[in-house]
C-alpha cells in the first residue's frame, strides 16, 4: 500500500535550518519505519468536541484494532468498536444490484454528481492538467 503525504504547517519562531530534520522525522513516523501497520486516523471536530477513529492504534496500549474516543468537555470516552459490522459497502452492492436504496437514497446520489459536475464546470485547470 502506498500513499502521498502533503503536509503543511506553520511554527512560529521556528529555526528553519531544523526543518528538514522534521519533515524526516514525519516521513519516518509515517512510513515504515513508524507505525506498523500504516494507521488509518479519522477525527470529526464539531463545537462541543471531537471524535477520533483509529483504526489500528489505541495510544494507551490497548490490543486489537477498530477504537473510536469521544472526547468533549467531560473527558475522553473509550468505545471498542471492534465486534461492530460495517454494513455499508454490501449494503451498496446490493443496491446496485437489486436497485434499491438502502445505503444512499438515489436523490441523495444524483445531488452529489450534480454538485460535482458543477465543480468542475467551475474549476481552473492548473499544473500538468493544463
Amino acid at each position: 500500500m502506498s500513499a502521498n503525504l502533503n503536509v503543511s504547517f506553520e511554527i512560529h519562531d521556528f529555526d528553519r535550518s531544523k526543518s528538514d530534520d522534521l519533515l524526516a522525522a514525519a516521513k519516518k513516523f509515517l512510513d515504515a519505519e513508524g507505525l506498523r501497520p500504516p494507521e488509518v486516523l479519522i477525527d470529526f471536530l464539531g463545537t462541543e468536541g471531537y471524535l477520533e477513529m483509529r483504526k489500528y492504534v489505541d495510544l494507551q496500549g490497548r490490543p486489537g484494532g477498530d477504537h473510536l474516543f469521544l472526547v468533549d468537555q467531560e473527558g475522553t470516552n473509550y468505545i471498542d468498536c471492534s465486534d461492530v459490522r460495517l454494513t455499508y459497502y454490501p449494503d451498496l452492492v446490493r443496491d446496485v444490484r437489486e436497485r434499491t436504496t438502502t445505503a444512499c437514497p438515489q436523490a441523495h446520489t444524483f445531488e452529489v454528481m450534480r454538485l460535482a459536475l458543477e465543480a468542475q464546470q467551475h474549476a481552473t485547470r492548473r499544473g500538468v492538467a493544463r
